[in-house]
């Protein structure tokens, strides 16, 4: 298994597909480098609704996880904003953003929910530098 034991939400069992989990975790260890998800978050942004302009914490979790969205459900009329860069994330696609820089998004639709698996992907190499 690619993530560290946590606590189980009366949600887990709804929501935990193992074959589906195994099969991402190991793109993402691919892609992105080997280690394991520490944060598996379902981000609900209803219509009309936005996130103001900001950085995630600046600290050492921030910094070495790895921050990975996938798009359950959208609308073309829904942007993100991440530093210079402005993207429709569409769904099933999964996307890497650096939440250290600013990043906001508007949900400007009328009766679109915004729905996101965000992982935090830590990587084993992402660490080393922390213990030299």
């Amino acid at each position: 298994m690619l993530f560290r034991s946590c606590d189980k939400t009366e949600f887990y069992e709804s929501f935990y597909i193992k074959e589906f989990f195994d099969e991402l975790f190991s793109l993402l260890n691919d892609k992105i480098g080997n280690g394991y998800a520490t944060a598996i978050m379902f981000h609900l942004m209803r219509p009309n609704s936005k996130i103001y302009p900001h950085t995630d914490s600046i600290s050492i979790p921030a910094t070495i996880n790895h921050r990975v969205h996938i798009p359950i459900s959208t609308n073309k009329d829904i942007i993100f904003h991440n530093g210079n860069d402005s993207i429709h994330m569409k769904e099933g696609h999964i996307y890497l953003i650096d939440n250290t820089k600013i990043h906001s998004i508007k949900n400007n639709t009328k009766d679109t929910n915004r729905i996101h698996l965000v992982i935090d992907w830590y990587t084993y190499e992402s660490r080393k530098d922390l213990y030299t």
